[in-house]
């Protein structure tokens, strides 16, 4: 016999069962929300609704509305519910392979916005269709599809022997991909911006498309420097294992050459500060001179060819005029005795010859200028007797004869200051010829 407790703690249990699944049923009750696209892009019932690759819903219905679009009716769960004004949604690619492989992705809107209601519609304003790729390989013509041939096997050379790099770098790609939808969901936030970019995008195009020549040569060299550098590839991993230890010896070694330069360079500059000026002002008056200086070089550009011809004809000059020049010399260094005894009467020599014959060696008195005259006539010859030419003898303190060697200076009196005669060399000249001697 069942005892009456045991009955009452089945009918507990079971109460409590009940109401355990009817809140978690009735707290998970699927929202309804209508999605439009302008393509469907071969999406089917069933294909899950997601929020940053996170399920939340499915696709329950796919209708078309009166207006020729797309509307897919998905559930989206209590748990991502509500939406706001401004969610988007995507029709994305699992992957390339396969049909059925669609999903659509929520982008939720800001939760500052107001809610949408239960059964409300994303318009396409909104939303985005898929882009496969078959579509956009059939935009491209023949060329550029063997153009693209070309470079997917290359890229397959490329990587070949180099997988596990390849296969790390997809890895840090995703961030890279994602700052990149980021960047283009701001741009297409910016219609006037981006119409910015691709106008200048453009320029850019027809100004490579003028000079494709430039280009292909560019391209060719680049070419040519990454397959240098792919040869080069162990020297250069092995510079790039050592780069940390030498990344930081040349840190200290800059910043020790930074303390001489605060040290030598930054006071040498600011002495150089006043200089400063003087010197703008030379360089500003260089373009004038150098524009004046054009027709100068022209013209002795013009006499180059004449001095080019008179250089020529130096060398056979040069074998009669050195030996000449060389005996000019010894003669000159022979007669040095001569040139020295003509230098004393140098200044007798000018008065005698450059000024008026007398004046040179004339006087001034009270009554004026007078002069002396010296008569020099040879003994043997007939009348020369100074007592026949004046009529009587020849007065004790008057005309004296035989004056030959007199020293520099000594043909008039002697000055005050006694600065002549000037006897430099006794045996030049005899003092006792000189005037005024006793």
């Amino acid at each position: 016999m069942i005892r009456p407790s045991r009955i009452v703690a089945v009918v507990c249990l079971g109460l409590a069962a009940a109401t355990l699944v009817i809140l978690l049923t009735g707290s998970t009750k699927p929202h309804v929300l209508h999605i439009q696209f302008t393509d469907a892009g071969q999406l089917v019932t069933g294909d899950r609704v997601t929020v940053a690759t996170r399920p939340i819903g499915k696709i329950t219905k796919l209708s078309l509305t009166p207006d020729g679009l797309a509307d897919a009716t998905v559930q989206i769960d209590d748990g991502a519910w509500p939406l706001h004004l401004g969610t988007t949604a995507d029709i994305r690619l699992a992957s390339q392979v396969g049909l059925a492989n669609r999903y659509i992705e929520v982008t939720p809107g800001d939760v500052r916005a107001p809610a949408l209601g239960d059964g409300a519609s994303v318009s396409t304003s909104y939303t985005r269709d898929v882009v496969d790729v078959d579509e956009t390989l059939d935009d491209f013509k023949p060329k550029v599809r063997k153009d693209l041939q070309r470079l997917l096997r290359g890229s397959e050379e490329a990587i070949d022997g180099v997988v596990p790099q390849a296969q790390a770098s997809i890895e840090y790609a995703a961030p890279a991909l994602a700052q990149s939808d980021l960047t283009l969901g701001e741009l297409t936030a910016n219609p006037p911006a981006l119409r910015q970019l691709l106008r200048a995008g453009g320029q850019v195009s027809d100004a490579l498309a003028r000079n494709a020549a430039a280009l292909s040569d560019g391209i060719e060299q680049t070419s040519r420097l990454l397959q240098s550098i792919a040869r080069e590839r162990r020297p250069l991993a092995g510079v790039l294992t050592r780069a940390p230890v030498v990344l930081p010896a040349a840190t200290r070694t800059l910043q020790r050459v930074r303390g001489s330069l605060d040290r030598s360079v930054r006071p040498t500059l600011r002495r150089l500060i006043p200089v400063a000026q003087p010197l703008a002002q030379v360089l500003d008056r260089l373009p004038p001179t150098a524009q004046r200086a054009v027709p100068l070089i022209e013209q002795i550009r013009a006499l180059l060819p004449a001095a080019t011809r008179g250089l020529r004809l130096m060398p056979p000059l040069a074998k009669i005029a050195v030996p000449a020049e060389l005996q000019a010399a010894k003669s000159i260094e022979v007669s040095q005795d001569q040139f020295a005894g003509l230098r004393q009467y140098g200044p007798d020599t000018l008065i005698g010859t450059a000024l008026i014959y007398g004046a040179g060696t004339g006087y001034y008195d009270a009554n004026g200028h007078f002069m002396r005259a010296q008569i020099v006539s040879a003994d043997d010859v007939p009348g020369a007797d100074l007592n026949n030419m004046f009529g009587g003898p020849i007065p004790p303190a008057g005309l004296s004869t035989g004056h030959h060697s007199r020293c520099p200076g000594g043909a008039t009196q002697p000055a005050p200051d006694k600065s002549n005669p000037r006897i430099e060399d006794p045996s030049l000249c005899n003092p006792k010829d000189d005037v005024g001697a006793g």
